[in-house]
């Protein structure tokens, strides 16, 4: 116990001197938090050794099916990076019909003219939002297929292998 708390007490030195104030007086709560996010760090590390240890059985299974696992990974980075720019157009949207509204209370053109103006622009929002959710649904799908196809191939080779 002496030892691990020397091993924190040599790692906090720089953050002690990180948050000092004044005379040398250093924020006892930074310092706090500071080694309970060392210690879960610790806890981390120590947790990965195990399951690492523990899972490198498997290591040749995935090599042998990397192509197909790497392809599900590329399909969740497009799914989510899909699902990021839904949110964008919705912003774009309320954007669009608030500056219009405002355009709209301070001119003298007419409300139909400012109202086929923004039906058509969120008309062309609504489909590139609905064009977006359908390809990211499409990638999700494809992604769940691909992740759970190759787990079915690893438990085969596991069940023959045994």
């Amino acid at each position: 116990m002496w030892m691990v708390s020397q091993s924190l007490n040599s790692l906090l030195k720089p953050i002690k001197k990180i948050y000092s104030f004044g005379g040398g007086v250093f924020n006892k709560e930074a310092i706090i938090y500071c080694s309970f996010a060392l210690i879960f760090c610790l806890q981390c590390c120590l947790y990965w050794n195990i399951f690492v240890k523990n899972l490198k059985s498997l290591n040749k299974y995935f090599l042998k099916y990397k192509w197909r696992f790497s392809l599900g990974i590329l399909f969740v980075i497009c799914a989510n990076a899909l699902n990021v720019y839904n949110p964008v157009i919705t912003k774009q949207a309320v954007d669009l019909i608030s500056d219009n509204l405002i355009k709209l209370r301070s001119s003298q053109e007419s409300f139909s003219i400012i109202q086929s103006r923004i039906g058509y622009q969120v008309f062309i929002l609504f489909l590139k939002y609905l064009g977006i959710a359908l390809l990211a649904g499409t990638f999700t799908f494809f992604m769940r297929q691909s992740m759970i196809v190759v787990s079915r191939m690893i438990e085969f080779d596991l069940k023959n292998d045994i």
